[in-house]
Order: structure tokens, then C-alpha cells, then sequence
């Protein structure tokens, strides 16, 4: 079940369908998975560009990405222990965010959620530093090749994307 809602951040207080609110959560939960893929950051860039600090794994500050991520780790696992949760970060797009930020990039992004993810000891799917998406891929004809807008992911690029996650998730499978 796809709990997405697109164009949606991870965080921030001003938001009304940021993914940390009681009613996406609840969402989550009424579908009951025993895997959840959390993929996020590109649109906390566009909305909502404060980042946080490691300070924030433990006061849950929801108006910065890494405080929401962490109060969404901790509401989903304190509901459901067992919940094996995927963190995935942001694969890099066009001019890497600076278009919409001049302090923050996608790869700002990309070090927070792996940052999330070592702080849970959670399983990480690292787009940003290894699909290959880059001003090569992801730029005008002839560099098109990942998307067609600069930013997001065209079927090739949902391919790789898709590639990616489904060797984390085979990953875990041979582990247990």
C-alpha cells in the first residue's frame, strides 16, 4: 500500500500534510505493513529548507527534517516494534536544489537521512551517492537520461531507483 502524498515534505511545523502529522501516521498504521520505505527530502529542500542537527534525533524539533524523521521513527516503532523501515534518500536533481536554496542541497539531505538511519541502526538506500543520477543524467537532451524535467524520475530513472531498493530489501531477506 502506497501511503504517499506528493509534493508533500517529511517536515515542518507550517505544513499541513508534512508526513510527521497524526493523521499520515495513522494512515501508515491502519494499513498495518511489516515493511515501510521512507523516501523523503526533496521536497523538505523545496518547502522547508531547515535541515537540523543531530541535537534534533532527540528533541524531535518536527520544523526541521531530521527532528520529523526522527519522531516518525519513534511513533512507528513504539506502535509496532517488529516494523522494519527502509530509510531512502533523495537522488540528486537539477543544479542539486540550489535553484530553491541557497544554504541547503539535495545531498545536505541525502547526509541527514543517512544520519537518520545510523541513529536507528535502520537499513539505508543511499540514491544520491550511488544511482548515477548527476548533471549528466539528469539534464537536457542528450543528458536526459534519468528524467525529463531535471528532478524527477522518468521510467528509467524509477528503474534504477526501484533496482536499488529491491537489492536493500533482498539484502534484509538473506539476513534473516
Amino acid at each position: 500500500m502506497n501511503c504517499g502524498v506528493g509534493s508533500t515534505p517529511l517536515g515542518g511545523e507550517n505544513h499541513t500534510n508534512a508526513f510527521w502529522r497524526k493523521e499520515r501516521l495513522e494512515d501508515v498504521k491502519s494499513n498495518n505493513p511489516d515493511i515501510l520505505i521512507i523516501f523523503g527530502g526533496a521536497n523538505d529542500l523545496i518547502l522547508n529548507p531547515e535541515i537540523g542537527t543531530s541535537n534534533n534525533l532527540e528533541d524531535k524539533n518536527t520544523n526541521t527534517f531530521i527532528g520529523a524523521y526522527s519522531y516518525i521513527i519513534d511513533n512507528l516503532l513504539t506502535w509496532k516494534p517488529g516494523l522494519q523501515i527502509i530509510i531512502v534518500s533523495t537522488t540528486w536533481a537539477h543544479n542539486d536544489g540550489k535553484d530553491y536554496s541557497k544554504t541547503v542541497t539535495y545531498g545536505d539531505f541525502a547526509k541527514a537521512c543517512e544520519l537518520v538511519s545510523q541513529y536507528y541502526h535502520l537499513p539505508y538506500v543511499d540514491l544520491y551517492n550511488e544511482s548515477g543520477f548527476n548533471q549528466y543524467t539528469v539534464g537536457d537532451p542528450p543528458n536526459n537520461i534519468y528524467s525529463e524535467d531535471h528532478i524527477h524520475p522518468n521510467a528509467v530513472g524509477a528503474k534504477v531507483i526501484a533496482s536499488m531498493i529491491s537489492a536493500k530489501l533482498i539484502e534484509i531477506n538473506r539476513m534473516q
